[in-house]
């Protein structure tokens, strides 16, 4: 029993000693853990089903969530989009989901847009489809201490006729 004792002792002391910071390598966001705009919630513009978002009936405002990115992360290089919706690459500009991965900087409280993913970057028929880019443009230095990251998503229908669903996005 001392032994285990020593040997578990040494380990914290061990990772207290050199500050070892654990990261994840992926954060992933449901479409219903997201947080509408002021506006869309006001206006009762989105409907949350088994954790999808999508247009009211006979809403065809955008919609605009945040998913914060609430834990620490190593540096993303990639991020994907699970949604769907029911036009074709050409019409994408009727119904599209799109998630952009963001930042909002502590000190000079500017916006950042980095890489996007969208539902015009797959063929789509109304099934549901995972989107997955490469995300090149970030910042040398990942740093979620000065600046608070998140992924912005836009939910787009120009007509009661398209539909666009969203399920989740994530980076990693």
């Amino acid at each position: 029993m001392s032994r285990l004792f020593f040997l578990v002792l040494t380990s914290v002391m061990y990772l207290a000693a050199f500050d070892n910071k654990v990261y994840a390598n992926e954060f992933a966001a449901v479409a219903a853990g997201c947080v509408p705009d002021s506006a869309n919630i006001q206006g009762n513009d989105y409907l949350v089903t088994a954790g999808s978002v999508k247009h009211q009936t006979g809403n065809l405002r955008d919609i605009h969530l945040s998913c914060p990115i609430s834990i620490v992360i190593t540096k993303p290089t990639r991020i994907y989009l699970v949604a769907s919706d029911n036009v074709g690459e050409v019409q994408h500009e009727k119904s599209f989901v799109d998630a952009t991965l963001s930042n909002r900087d502590n000190s000079d409280d500017g916006l950042g847009n980095f890489c996007s993913a969208n539902t015009g970057q797959a063929s789509q028929d109304g099934t549901v489809h995972l989107i997955d880019v490469a995300c090149p443009g970030l910042p040398a230095t990942w740093d979620q201490t000065s600046a608070a990251w998140f992924l912005n998503i836009t939910i787009h229908r120009s007509s009661g006729e398209f539909s666009a669903v969203f399920y989740g996005a994530g980076v990693y």
